[in-house]
């Protein structure tokens, strides 16, 4: 997936912030205060539909009393675009032609779409403001922490199961490489069996065949 665009309407300190957004790294930099991280939790809130705050409400911006981010998207070559409000339920998903608008609906398809939890996407993805420095803090327990976050290693139990639960056991199992040798092997050992097995059948029978000659004598 790649996000092409991104509006916060009254979201925090954004009335009304628009961001074009290209393929590739995209950085986002600024003064102290002028809203940088409210970018990336924006795109968390929209991606997931979980907030860094208390309450969706509390995300509004002071003395507005509705705020909603929308992105637009290309997946799977198609173009889309979702919208999340902050004083409601209220969410939009418009996605190859058709146009989702109960929250219900909208969940089921964007998470098929997304194929994340929100989970991962909080804890492991999104290292939060803050985080990075603690890298050099010298308390070696906090960097690890931080270090396995940022570079996608958790070592929760939870992330595993997650992980285990929704990734790893709906996947498809591997094609098993056949080896060549190792099957030729086998192959070569059930035939010297087999004659084996055939020779003792033939000379017990050969055996059998006597004794009737000899008892009808």
């Amino acid at each position: 997936m790649q996000i092409d665009e991104l509006t916060l309407h009254n979201y925090k300190i954004h009335n009304n912030l628009k961001l074009k957004l290209g393929p590739g790294i995209t950085g986002v930099v600024g003064d102290n205060g002028c809203g940088k991280t409210s970018v990336i939790t924006a795109l968390c809130f929209l991606l997931t539909g979980e907030v860094d705050t208390d309450t969706k409400a509390a995300s509004i911006s002071l003395g507005e009393t509705e705020g909603w981010v929308t992105g637009k998207f290309t997946l799977n070559d198609k173009e889309g675009s979702l919208e999340r409000h902050l004083g409601s339920s209220k969410v939009i998903l418009k996605y190859n032609g058709v146009i989702y608008n109960k929250a219900t609906e909208v969940k089921a398809l964007w998470d098929k779409l997304l194929q994340i939890d929100s989970s991962i996407f909080n804890n492991v993805i999104v290292a939060k403001q803050g985080e990075i420095p603690l890298l050099f803090s010298g308390d070696s327990s906090v960097i690890e922490k931080i270090f396995q976050k940022i570079f996608l290693v958790p070592n929760t139990e939870r992330l595993r199961n997650i992980i285990w639960e929704n990734y790893i056991k709906t996947c498809p199992p591997d094609k098993i490489e056949e080896d060549v040798k190792e099957l030729q092997l086998q192959q070569a050992t059930a035939a010297t069996k087999r004659n084996a097995m055939l020779a003792d059948i033939e000379d017990k029978s050969v055996i059998v065949l006597q004794d009737d000659v000899l008892s009808s004598v």
